[in-house]
């Protein structure tokens, strides 16, 4: 279970990865929030997030979840797979 959790975070953080490792952070709502802000931002009714905020917030719980314990693990991967369908880039998902 716990490689599946890493194989799921590894691909999210890859993906958004090199689209926020070298921009000035995209959402200053949630710059330099701790990971527990970014699971509720994330845990909101998605209709009403910014798509950016939504792409960082990901990319930062991601990240965060490498330090995890493997409780805090596990609630991340219920977020994180509630976004599998979201794309940071709606020209490139066709």
């Amino acid at each position: 279970m716990a490689s599946i959790q890493t194989a799921i975070m590894a691909l999210v953080g890859l993906s958004l990865g090199t689209v926020y490792a070298f921009a000035a952070p995209p959402c200053p709502e949630l710059d330099g929030a701790n990971p527990q802000v970014h699971i509720d931002y994330l845990l909101r009714d998605r209709s009403t997030l910014n798509p950016a905020c939504i792409g960082y917030a990901i990319f930062q719980v991601s990240t965060a979840a490498g330090k995890a314990t493997e409780d805090r693990r596990r609630v991340i991967v219920k977020v994180l797979v509630r976004y599998l369908d979201y794309r940071p880039f709606p020209l490139l998902a066709k």
